[in-house]
């Protein structure tokens, strides 16, 4: 995501992404809690007879769901400036993003017909190219998971399912606890990598609340590294390093553990502090 996203914070099911130096709004959740207050360009996407699939509208309150006919979507975002979208602003974007998407062969863009192009003052059209700019990659990031997820061969109970990137070493580490499964090894300078596919406990201990890591998740969340699995915990959609075995474990359990102590060698059991570097 663009680094000029400085504030989230989630509220009912919706996590807002704010851009505080030009007040840019992006809107994320699930299709039970799209209702918007502004007057915002949305986006749904889901797999639809097993094609990823997206419709782009614009609107506010819960005008997404009027679309539920088009569409089989599970995922919402919306894009808004300041206290809402004018007519001018939302015609410009939503005709930008369906032709943008259009040209995206991964995607079954159900919209239609491109709208035509209307006249826009300078003013609204540099506030949309502004907002373009700031919130492209975190759309095509979040639309990138949601095309992996929407494959058939990794759709399971409707929940994504991220599956191990690269083949383990001989010599990795497991380190598991309740509703938390992680593979990972050493490389170097007590960095930790953590293999993708792995699974992180949702629950944190109060200590972990404020000893700083908390952060850490949200931001790996924030940068949909962390991918919410709708049960009780989440996976690792790709290869993350860690600053050290200990970070990752509690990262990975939900609590303050010793690195050393919880990653276990599969192929003889034997735990980290007792394996030769």
């Amino acid at each position: 995501m663009n680094n000029t996203f400085t504030e989230m914070h989630e509220e009912n099911g919706i996590i807002t992404h704010v851009c505080s130096c030009n007040s840019i709004t992006i809107y994320e959740t699930r299709r039970d809690n799209c209702k918007f207050d502004r007057e915002s360009v949305y986006f749904l996407c889901g797999p639809t007879d097993g094609k990823p699939s997206l419709y782009i509208g614009k609107g506010k309150d819960d005008r997404p769901k009027s679309n539920s006919e088009k569409i089989n979507y599970e995922d919402v975002f919306a894009i808004t400036i300041g206290e809402g979208l004018n007519e001018s602003q939302k015609d410009y974007l939503e005709r930008h993003f369906i032709k943008k998407y259009k040209d995206d062969k991964r995607f079954n863009t159900v919209n239609g017909n491109t709208p035509s192009e209307k006249n826009i003052s300078r003013i609204d059209k540099d506030a949309c190219i502004k907002t373009i700019e700031t919130v492209s990659d975190f759309i095509d990031r979040k639309l990138d998971i949601i095309y992996r997820y929407s494959k058939p061969d990794i759709i399971k109970n409707n929940l994504p399912v991220v599956e191990i990137e690269n083949e383990k070493p001989t010599n990795s580490f497991i380190c598991k606890g309740k509703n938390s499964k992680a593979y990972g090894i050493s490389v170097g300078n007590n960095e930790w990598k953590v293999f993708s596919g792995s699974t992180f406990r949702k629950e944190l201990t109060p200590i972990v609340e404020k000893n700083g890591r908390k952060e850490i998740r949200d931001n790996l969340i924030h940068d949909g590294i962390l991918i919410d699995n709708g049960n009780e915990n989440y996976s690792l959609f790709k290869d993350y390093v860690f600053n050290s075995s200990s970070q990752a474990a509690s990262l990975i359990l939900g609590g303050q553990y010793s690195g050393p102590e919880v990653w276990i060698r599969e192929e003889d059991g034997k735990q980290l502090k007792d394996c030769k570097s």
